[in-house]
C-alpha cells in the first residue's frame, strides 16, 4: 500500500478529513497538525498541546452520539483512533454530532491514524438547517469560512444541483474535484507499468484487448483523448488493470469513446471477479439507439462478483445501454467504488421500434461495503440508483435528473421495493448502508415524471436522511403489481415512501427522514407510466359515498346519484356501462348510504347505520384469510379474492380465469349469473378433476371448493374427466393457456407438477347445459332501443378488452332499425351477416342494404373492409360477362359482347342461380369467417362475441326455417337454401354450430304480432322451433330483448335488465 500525502477535503457530513494518498511522496509527520485545522477546537495547557489519547471506534461512536448515555462522556478533547478507509468513510458520511472535527497523521490507506477533535461549543458542521426565516443570512462564528472551504474541496458541480438547501449547508449532488473525496486515491499517474496507445492498427476493441493481455495485471492502459473505438466483442480486464483516457479530461468531447458494435450485444466491458481495477475518465455508449435492444439484454459494464473487491469507476460517461443497466456491480464485490460518472440516457419508457418499451437501470448495485457517489444519472427509465442487497454500502451526494423520459424508482432499498414475494414469504433484510444528500430533480419544462424517489423497505441500523426532491418533479405512474392475480396494494407515487414498522419499532435501528411516507410496499420498480389499472382494497378501506368512484385507465366504478353501483368504460366514443349491481331505486338508499368493503368482507351498499342494503356479493364463510377487493382495468376488472388461498371469492361476470391461469387443488374462481341468484364455482377437486359446480337456492361460498358436494346446496354442471377411485391427487395443477373464456376455443389442461405429465386438456368444454334465456321486456320500443344498445356496446367492451377486437354478426327484417342506438360509436368493426338474401347489394331485399342505410351510413368510422358482405359481384361477373368468344363463318373470331347488365338482367341471373354458383356463394362467406377466425383445422366453429337475431311470424330466424334439413347441420359454418318459404328463395345463411358458439346471442322481437310465436318459443321449448334452437353452451348465453306487447302471452320469467 501507498503512504499518504495530507490535505483537506470536506466530506458530505459533520466532518473534515485529510487522510488521502500520494503514489511516491512520503507524508511529513509534522503537515498535519491540529494548529492548521479549520474549525479545530482542542484544549490547551500552555502553550503545548495534550496528547491525544487512543480510543476505539466504538469509543467514538459513544463520544459523538449525543444521545448516548453509556460509557459517561469523555471531556471535549482531542483524541486519536486507527481506521480502516472504509469504516473512516463510513463514520463520517453517517456520524450525527455537529461538534466534531478530524484530522488526519501518517500511515497507509488501510490503516490510517485519524485525530478526532471533540468540543461542546464549537459550531456545527455542517450547520443545522435554518428556518425559512433565518435562510440566506450568514452564520456566526468560525463557521463564515465553510464556503471557502467548500470551494477549495468540493468544487466542480454544477450550482443547479445543489437543491435548496441552506447557503452554508453541503449541497446534494455534489461533483467532487479529482483527488478529494471520495476517490483521493485516484491521481494523475499509473497503477506501474503502463501503456498509450497512440497508433493503433485499428481503433478496435481487438486492439485493446491484445494490449491489456499484454501488460498483465498491475498496470495502466491510456487511451488518446478524442478517439473513437469500435467495440465488437466484450473487453475483460485483468486484476488491477487500469483504463483510462491519457491525461484524465472530464469534458465529453476529450475523453476516449468505447461504441458498441452490433456484434458485442451492447456488453462492453467486463471487470468481474477481477480486484483492484479502476476505469477512469472513458466514455461508453452501448449503441441502443443504433440497434435497438440486444437479445440476451446483457448490462454494458459488469462490475463485482465474489472476487470482485476495490473496484473503482470514475469521472466515466455511460449512456444507451442495449440491456437492463449501463452499469451493474453484482452480488459478492466488495469495496466497488462508483463516482462522479454521467450516466444515462438508459432504457426507453416507451415503444422503440414498434416493440413494446424497453427499461433499464442507471446504477445497478449488489455489493458490500461500497461506495456511490458524486455521480449524475439523467433519463434512467427503470431505476436511478437500484440497489439489491448492499449492506454497508455508502450512497451520497447523487443526482437523478430528469430531461423527458419516466423513471420508475429513483433510489431502491430494501428487498420489497425491487422483488414480489410469495405469500407467507418473508423478504430478507438488508443491513448498515447510509443514504444521505442525494438529489432527484427534473430539467425545466420537461415532460418527464418519476413513480417513487426514495423508498425503503426491510433495513436495519440504515440512514437515509438529508435527501431532497425538486419540487418541479411530478410523480405519477402505473402502480405495479402481477398481472391476473390478486395483487397486493403498494403506496401509491410520491418521493418518500417506507414500509411500515422501519423506525422506532420491530428489528429495525433505522433513521430516516421525516418525510417519508409510510404504507405498504410491493415491487416498487414495476411501476410504470400513465393512469393507474388497478387498486386494491383491504377490508374496510373503500368507502365510497353516492357521486363518489374509483378512476383508473379505461374503466370507472362508481356508487352514481340514482343509487346504482356501476362499472363503467370511460375514455373513446365507445363508453359503456359494463356491470350494474341492482341497486337502483332501492328502498332505504340515501344521502348518506355507502358502497362499503367491510371488515367482514362483505361487499355491497350500507346505509349510515352499517346495515346492508344491496349485496354485491354472495355471503361468504368467515375466516378467510387475507381477503382483498380489486378494481382494475383488466377482465374481471371487479373481484374479492384471497392473497393466501388464490381463490376468487367473486366475480360479477360470468369470469372463469385469465391467460396462464394455474391453481391447485381446493382454489376456485366464483361467478355468478347476471341477476346474481345463481352462484358458480370452478376449480380443481381433491382428485385432480376440474369441475364446475352450480348453486342450488341460497348458499354460502366456502373457502376452499367442497367436495364432496352436498346435493342440497350444489350440483356439478361440468368436470373434467373421470378417474379411477376416490383417492387424493395432490400432484395435479390446472392450466389454462387462453383468455380462460369459455366460450372461446381454450386450451385447458391438468398436469402433474412432479413429471409435468398432462393428465387431461381439452380445447373446448361442449358438454356443459345451455344456460335458460333470459328475457327482458321494455314498456316501449324507445326504452328498448336505449338499453339494446348499452348491451351490445357492454359486450363490445369487454371483448376489446380481452382479445383486441369485436366481432358481431347481424340479421335482417326489422332488426337494423332497432340498433339506431348504436350510432355515434366508433368502435364498432369486424361485421358479418348472420344471413343474406343472394341479391344485388342495392336491392331492397338485402339485408346489407338495410344495415348500410339504417346503421352503417351513420357510423362512417367502421372500416369498409371489416363489413363482410357476400360477394355477388363475383357470381354476376362469372355468370353474365364470362361468355365464349364468339366465331364468324371464316373461323375468326368476333369480337366479346361487352356493356353493363341492367338491374333487371342481374336480378333475373340471381333468382334464377344455380346450385353449383349458390355454393360457390356460400363457400366464398365460409372463406370470409376462416380468414377472420382462423384456418377451419384449428378452430373448429368460429366464436362470435356477438350475434343479433330476429324472429319470424313463423319461428323461423336467420335463413333457417322450421322442417329444413338445415337444422340438423352439424359440419359447416355457412349454408345455402335455394327453396325458402318466405321471397327472395335463394339465401345463405349460418348455422346452428355457428350461432350456439357465440359469446352472446340476442333476439330482437316487437309488436303484438309476435305474441303467440314467443310464447311457443320461452314457455315450450320441446317443440324445437328453429328460434327455440338458440341455446349457446355455457357460460354462453341468449337474451331476448321485447316490448311488453310481444311479451303480453308468455309465462316465462322476466328478468330486470341491468348490466
Amino acid at each position: 500500500m501507498r503512504p499518504f500525502r495530507s490535505f483537506y477535503a470536506v466530506f458530505a457530513s459533520s466532518v473534515i478529513v485529510a487522510a488521502f494518498p500520494s503514489p511516491r511522496v512520503r507524508p511529513r509527520t509534522s503537515q498535519a497538525t491540529p494548529s492548521n485545522i479549520p474549525l479545530q477546537h482542542r484544549p490547551r495547557s500552555g502553550d503545548d498541546p495534550i496528547a491525544p489519547e487512543e480510543i476505539s471506534l466504538h469509543d467514538l461512536k459513544l463520544l459523538v452520539d449525543s444521545s448516548s448515555t453509556l460509557p459517561p462522556r469523555k471531556p471535549d478533547g482531542e483524541y486519536k483512533i486507527r481506521l480502516n478507509w472504509h469504516d473512516l468513510v463510513k463514520f463520517m458520511a453517517s456520524s450525527s454530532r455537529e461538534s466534531l472535527a478530524l484530522t488526519s497523521s501518517h500511515d497507509e490507506i488501510t490503516s490510517s491514524e485519524v485525530n478526532v477533535v471533540v468540543s461542546s461549543d464549537a459550531p456545527s458542521f455542517p450547520p443545522r438547517r435554518e428556518s425559512p426565516a433565518n435562510r440566506g443570512r450568514r452564520p456566526s462564528g468560525r463557521t463564515a469560512t465553510f464556503q471557502s472551504v467548500l470551494k477549495d474541496n468540493v468544487a466542480g458541480g454544477d450550482s443547479s444541483y445543489r437543491g435548496s438547501k441552506d447557503e452554508s449547508s453541503p449541497p446534494a449532488g455534489t461533483v467532487y474535484q479529482p483527488g478529494t473525496y471520495p476517490t483521493p486515491d485516484l491521481l494523475g499517474s499509473p497503477i506501474s507499468k503502463f501503456a498509450l496507445l497512440s497508433d493503433p492498427v485499428s481503433y478496435t476493441s481487438d486492439t485493446i484487448q491484445q494490449t491489456l493481455n499484454s501488460l498483465g495485471p498491475y498496470s495502466t492502459l491510456y487511451l488518446p483523448p478524442r478517439t473513437r473505438w469500435v467495440v465488437k466483442e466484450t473487453i475483460h480486464l485483468q486484476p488491477h488493470q487500469e483504463l483510462a483516457t491519457m491525461g484524465y479530461p472530464e469534458d465529453g468531447k476529450e475523453i476516449a469513446w468505447l461504441e458498441a458494435d452490433e456484434s458485442c450485444n451492447g456488453h462492453i466491458l467486463s471487470g468481474a471477479n477481477m480486484p483492484g481495477i479502476r476505469i477512469r475518465n472513458v466514455g461508453f455508449d452501448g449503441g441502443m439507439e443504433q440497434y435497438g435492444p440486444s437479445k440476451d439484454r446483457e448490462v454494458m459494464i459488469k462490475l463485482g462478483d465474489s472476487q470482485g473487491i476495490n473496484q473503482v469507476i470514475d469521472r466515466c460517461i455511460l449512456r444507451h445501454p442495449r440491456g437492463w443497466s449501463c452499469l451493474q456491480v453484482f452480488e459478492g464485490a466488495e469495496d466497488v467504488r462508483i463516482t462522479n460518472n454521467r450516466v444515462g440516457p438508459a432504457g426507453y419508457d416507451e415503444p422503440f421500434m414498434g416493440e413494446k418499451g424497453y427499461w433499464a437501470d442507471g446504477i445497478s448495485y449488489a455489493g458490500l461495503n461500497g461506495l456511490v457517489a458524486g455521480n449524475i444519472v439523467t433519463d434512467a427509465t427503470d431505476g436511478g440508483i437500484d440497489e439489491g442487497d448492499y449492506v454497508g454500502t455508502i450512497v451520497v451526494h447523487n443526482t437523478i435528473r430528469m430531461e423527458g423520459s419516466f423513471l420508475g424508482i429513483g433510489v431502491a432499498q430494501g428487498p420489497s421495493v425491487w422483488w414480489l414475494p410469495k405469500p407467507n414469504e418473508a423478504p430478507p433484510y438488508n443491513y448498515g448502508a447510509v443514504v444521505r444528500f442525494n438529489l432527484i430533480t427534473a430539467a425545466p419544462n420537461t415532460t418527464s415524471s418519476v413513480g417513487y424517489g426514495f423508498a425503503v423497505s426491510e433495513v436495519d441500523d440504515w440512514m437515509c436522511t438529508d435527501n431532497e426532491v425538486s419540487p418541479d418533479v411530478v410523480f405519477q405512474g402505473d402502480t405495479p403489481g402481477m398481472p391476473r392475480e390478486p395483487r397486493l396494494a403498494s403506496l401509491p407515487p410520491g418521493p418518500f415512501v417506507r414500509a411500515p414498522s422501519l423506525v422506532g419499532s420491530g428489528p429495525t435501528n433505522s433513521v430516516l427522514q421525516a418525510e417519508f411516507v409510510e404504507g405498504p410496499i410491493h415491487y416498487l420498480v414495476g411501476i410504470r407510466p400513465g393512469e393507474p389499472t388497478y387498486k386494491t382494497f383491504l377490508p374496510g378501506q373503500l368507502t365510497l359515498g353516492i357521486g363518489e368512484a374509483v378512476v383508473l385507465k379505461g374503466v370507472k366504478l362508481s356508487f352514481d346519484a340514482d343509487g346504482e353501483v356501476r362499472l363503467s368504460s370511460r375514455g373513446g366514443a365507445g363508453v359503456a356501462v359494463l356491470w350494474e349491481a341492482g341497486c337502483k331505486n332501492l328502498e332505504g338508499i340515501k344521502g348518506d348510504s355507502k358502497l362499503s368493503f367491510d371488515w367482514l368482507g362483505r361487499l355491497g351498499v350500507v346505509s349510515g347505520d352499517g346495515q346492508m342494503l344491496c349485496p354485491l356479493a354472495p355471503r361468504l364463510q368467515p375466516g378467510i384469510p387475507d381477503l382483498v377487493l380489486e378494481v382494475s382495468s383488466e377482465r374481471p376488472h371487479l373481484f374479492v379474492a384471497s392473497l393466501v388461498t388464490g381463490s376468487v371469492y367473486w366475480a360479477p361476470m360470468g369470469y372463469e380465469a385469465e391467460y396462464h391461469w394455474q391453481a391447485k387443488e381446493g382454489s376456485f374462481v366464483c361467478s355468478t349469473t347476471s341477476d346474481s341468484r345463481t352462484v358458480f364455482l370452478s376449480g380443481m377437486n381433491p382428485l385432480g378433476q376440474y369441475v364446475i359446480l352450480r348453486s342450488v337456492g341460497d348458499v354460502v361460498v366456502p373457502p376452499t371448493l367442497p367436495w364432496p358436494v352436498s346435493q342440497e346446496q350444489w350440483r356439478v354442471e361440468w368436470k373434467s374427466h373421470e378417474v379411477d377411485g376416490d383417492q387424493p391427487d395432490h400432484e395435479s395443477y390446472i392450466w389454462f393457456q387462453d383468455d380462460g373464456n369459455l366460450t372461446t376455443p381454450v386450451q385447458l389442461c391438468i398436469y402433474r407438477l412432479t413429471t409435468n405429465d398432462i393428465i387431461f386438456s381439452v380445447h373446448k368444454m361442449h358438454n356443459a347445459n345451455p344456460s335458460p334465456p333470459v328475457l327482458y321486456s321494455f314498456p316501449d320500443s324507445d326504452s328498448l332501443v336505449k338499453d339494446l344498445a348499452a348491451f351490445i356496446l357492454k359486450a363490445q367492451f369487454e371483448s376489446i378488452d380481452k382479445r383486441g377486437r369485436f366481432t358481431l354478426a347481424l340479421s335482417g327484417g326489422s332488426l337494423p332499425k332497432m340498433l339506431k342506438g348504436l350510432i355515434g360509436n366508433e368502435q364498432v368493426e369486424h361485421v358479418f351477416f348472420a344471413d343474406e338474401r343472394v341479391v344485388r347489394l342495392d336491392h331492397p331485399d338485402s339485408n346489407y342494404k338495410l344495415c348500410q342505410d339504417e346503421l352503417f351510413s351513420k357510423i362512417p368510422q367502421i372500416p369498409k373492409k371489416n363489413i363482410h358482405a357476400i360477394n355477388v359481384k363475383y357470381i354476376i361477373h362469372k355468370g353474365l360477362y364470362e361468355k365464349k368468344t364468339e366465331t364468324s363463318a371464316d373461323g375468326t373470331p368476333k369480337s366479346p359482347k361487352h356493356g353493363k347488365a341492367t338491374p333487371e338482367e342481374i336480378d333475373a341471373f340471381l333468382e334464377n342461380l344455380s346450385e353449383d354458383l349458390l355454393e360457390e356463394v356460400s363457400e366464398d362467406y365460409e372463406n370470409q369467417l376462416i380468414q377472420e377466425f382462423a384456418m377451419k383445422d384449428s378452430a373448429r366453429f368460429p366464436v362470435f362475441d356477438l350475434i343479433m337475431l330476429g324472429m319470424g311470424p313463423d319461428g323461423h330466424t336467420a335463413s333457417l326455417f322450421p322442417g329444413h334439413p338445415l337444422l340438423s347441420e352439424e359440419e359447416r359454418w355457412v349454408a345455402w337454401i335455394a327453396d325458402s318459404p318466405k321471397p327472395p328463395p335463394k339465401r345463405i345463411t349460418f348455422t346452428y354450430p355457428v350461432i350456439n358458439h357465440a359469446a352472446k346471442v340476442a333476439f330482437v322481437a316487437t309488436g303484438a304480432g309476435k305474441q303467440e310465436m314467443l310464447q311457443a318459443i320461452l314457455d315450450r321449448p320441446e317443440e324445437g322451433l328453429p328460434s327455440s334452437r338458440v341455446r349457446p353452451k355455457s357460460p354462453g348465453a341468449v337474451y331476448w330483448f321485447v316490448d311488453d306487447a310481444a311479451a303480453g302471452k308468455t309465462q316465462y320469467g322476466r328478468a330486470q335488465f341491468k348490466l
